[in-house]
């Protein structure tokens, strides 16, 4: 099978994992594919099937996806969500990170979703989005543990510094 059939035949599966709402075996295909996989596939799913993907997924699996994916197209994977569905999915990521996709977002997008997230991210995240990328400044270097069966919003268990 060649990558071109392979990539095509995954688009099928999570085409039809979608639409028959099934997140648990949605959650394992994007788990055991690469990010550039993941992003050739989205790239073929229409707006709505993208839509319905992050909908469907746990703000953790969706805040995975979305650091898996370039900055432009996780922005546009978060741009039709509520902005507190949006935020939730944020949240979960490191501030770096949320500062790269709500850079991809205009203005007064990005400021809603900030409003919903949780206020230390959300002041983490504005922080970077301060500074330019290429300043010492955009990446803090902060890192997250998480703790296995952590809720779904991916409450933060510790952060510290450090590279």
């Amino acid at each position: 099978m060649t990558v071109q059939e392979q990539s095509r035949e995954l688009w099928e599966q999570l085409e039809a994992l979608i639409a028959s709402g099934d997140v648990s075996a949605a959650e394992l295909l994007l788990s055991s594919i690469s990010a550039s996989e993941k992003t050739r596939i989205l790239h073929r799913l229409n707006e709505q099937a993208n839509h319905q993907l992050v909908e469907l997924l746990t703000p953790l699996s969706a805040a995975e996806l979305v650091e898996d994916l370039p900055d432009q197209q996780a922005a546009g994977l978060l741009d039709d969500l509520a902005p507190g569905d949006a935020a939730a999915i944020l949240d979960i990521m490191n501030s770096a990170d949320q500062a790269d996709v709500l850079s991809h977002l205009d203005e007064a997008e990005a400021e809603e979703i900030l409003a919903h997230m949780i206020p230390e991210e959300a002041e983490d995240a504005r922080r970077l989005l301060q500074h330019d990328e290429d300043s010492a400044g955009w990446n803090d270097g902060h890192r997250v543990l998480w703790l296995p069966g952590d809720d779904d919003r991916g409450r933060r268990i510790q952060r510290f510094a450090g590279s």
